[in-house]
């Protein structure tokens, strides 16, 4: 759990970035492992803060000792990474890596680490696939939903708009269009209750590509339909400044949705 993490994880972090974005920084003859305490200065930047509210959950703060780039285009084996991360006395750090994607044999998946000697396993399913969640979600969760709801009950419909992003501009009009329409059909099937709408775009949501999508359609049509979508804000409820934890106690609040 995540409390057992910060109980018996070390506070020394290992930072392991992996260039999916395609940085020029590795060149043709250059290894596949490179230090880089001075690059991915952004991804950098983010671990820092979501440390920083980690770390107001632990009176032994952790922080980061080094950093290290990966190329995900060139051939990697484990004890590359562990020798040019300084990884050989690995107890005494916590690994971080950014955007893990998995491993894979094939060449034809660019979106994982290439990594032809390393077997891959198909892990068992365990009996219960819940992420745990803290006290800090369900108190905030809790908070927020009474900030909304007024203890009433309530309709929830959560719009996935990163799906958007594969369509063209028209089919995802479309697509929203009936949804909406969907929408209505069920307000006017349970009209004793009051709907909130939540949507997976905005400060914590999806990616700015799949955004630059997602985002002028729906807003398009909450104009015309006179909608506004509910976002849990942190800074209003002491919650955390983090992507994840935004998304379990909205998660967490629109479970207790009647509808």
């Amino acid at each position: 759990s995540f409390n057992h993490f910060l109980q018996y994880a070390t506070r020394n972090i290992t930072y392991i970035h992996i260039a999916w974005d395609g940085r020029q920084d590795f060149s043709e003859e250059s290894d596949s492992v490179i230090r880089c305490n001075d690059w991915a200065t952004e991804h950098h930047k983010e671990l820092q803060e979501n440390l920083k509210e980690i770390n107001r959950l632990t009176n032994e703060p952790f922080q980061i000792t080094s950093t290290c780039c990966i190329s995900p285009k060139k051939p990697l084996e484990p004890k590359l990474i562990i020798d040019k991360c300084g990884l050989l006395d690995h107890e005494n750090s916590t690994v971080v890596f950014d955007q893990w994607r998995g491993h894979t044999n094939d060449t034809n998946k660019p979106y994982r680490l290439f990594m032809p000697s390393v077997p891959i396993y198909e892990s068992p399913h365990p009996d219960n696939d819940a992420f745990p969640v803290t006290e800090a979600v369900i108190a905030n969760a809790s908070a927020f939903k009474q900030s909304f709801t007024a203890d009433k009950k309530f309709m929830a419909v959560h719009i996935r708009t990163g799906r958007l992003a594969i369509q063209n501009g028209e089919r995802a009009k479309e697509c929203v269009s009936q949804l909406f329409q969907l929408i209505a059909n069920l307000i006017s099937s349970n009209s004793h209750l009051s709907c909130f709408y939540f949507v997976d775009y905005g400060p914590y949501g999806i990616e700015d590509w799949e955004e630059d999508v997602a985002r002028p359609v729906i807003s398009q049509l909450e104009t015309v339909r006179h909608i506004a979508p509910t976002r849990y804000d942190p800074s209003k409820f002491n919650g955390l400044n983090n992507a994840g934890f935004v998304s379990l106690v909205e998660k967490y609040a629109i479970a207790h949705a009647k509808v």
